[in-house]
This record gives C-alpha cells, structure tokens and sequence, in this order.
C-alpha cells in the first residue's frame, strides 16, 4: 500500500480525511461509485440502498446483536472506565488547538472523529513544512506518532477484523482491509 517512507502530510491528510468520511457519511450513488474507485473496489452492482442498509447496521449500533458494535474506541478497549479513554483522545484535539465539539458531529472516540484527527494534525504539519517552521510541524507529526500507536493501533485492526466478519457487503470488507492496512503501514514509517 504504501512505501516504508512516511507519506507527505498532506497525502496522509487527505486520506484521513477521506476515511474519516467513509465511516460517517451515508453512502450515496456518487459518493460510493468514488470510494469504489479510490480503494479498487468492483463497482459493478454497488446497489446504493443495500450500501445503506449495511452502513447503519455496521456503524450506527441500532440494537444489541443486529451488528457489530459501534466503532467507538471506548467500546472496543476493555476499561473500567470508558470515559478515561474520551477524554484520552479529547487532550489530543485539545494539544492540537482544536475543539472536537466544533468539529466532530460524533463523539471524540467516534472512528471518524480520531480519523479526522489525524487529517487535521497531517494538514496542520502542512501548513507548517509550506510555511518553513518545520519545528512547529514536528510537534503535529508526534502528535500523530502518539495518537496512532497510543489510539488507533490498540484498537482499529481488531475493530477492522471484526467489521471484514460482519459485513454482508463487499465493499465494506474492501474498507476494512484498506484501513488496516493503511495504519498498519503508517505505523512502519512512523
């Protein structure tokens, strides 16, 4: 997937972002003919009603048994105290300078909200590399190390592992594969 060198940060921006999207947007014709495309997924017969049937049977834990459980770190991590782990991942926005509640619409621990984390700390360390302070852009590129390997990693290619055994559509099992493999590998070249 990706080579043993790190990703320029507004690569991995980019795909944060869009995974990010994947895990909290509905599928529409458009939107799921594009992520089709982008992740090499056989397009031919994406029905769009099927795609979202299993969207919220997969991620919107509409009753106990139906799916498997929401993608919520705090749900995945075996803790006594689930709300140590939101607010573990809160100190992250809050290091960064931002406000989860401005811009996630799940909760911090939501598997989209900690994606689009990291696509904003990769598009912050950006800014910085294009602006020349590359000190200031290593302090966003730790927060990522930190984040993956203290967050993600602990827990999203179990959650991943799990999603590719529920699914009863492809294409979901093709998202599944790809993040893990995504992280996995962002994990190598950190």
């Amino acid at each position: 997937m990706v080579n043993k060198e790190m990703l320029p940060a507004d690569e991995r921006s980019h795909i944060y972002w869009f995974l990010s999207d994947c895990f909290l947007q509905m599928p529409t014709a458009t939107s799921s003919s594009d992520i089709a495309q982008a992740l090499q997924i056989p397009a031919d017969g994406l029905d769009e009603l099927e795609l979202q049937k299993e969207f919220t049977r997969l991620f919107r834990g509409i009753q106990e048994g139906y799916g498997p459980p929401s993608p919520y770190e705090s749900l995945y991590r075996c803790s006594e105290f689930p709300t140590d782990i939101v607010e573990a991942v809160l100190s992250y926005f809050q290091a960064a300078g931002f406000d989860a509640a401005e811009i996630c619409v799940e909760p911090a621990d939501f598997l989209a909200s900690e994606l689009k984390l990291m696509g904003l700390l990769a598009f912050k360390e950006h800014q910085c590399i294009q602006k020349g302070n590359s000190e200031q852009g290593r302090l966003y590129t730790d927060l990522q190390h930190q984040f993956l390997h203290n967050h993600l990693m602990i827990w999203v290619p179990e959650y991943c592992q799990i999603l590719i055994g529920a699914s009863r559509v492809e294409y979901y099992r093709y998202l599944a594969r790809y993040l893990s493999a995504f992280l996995i590998d962002m994990e190598k070249s950190a």
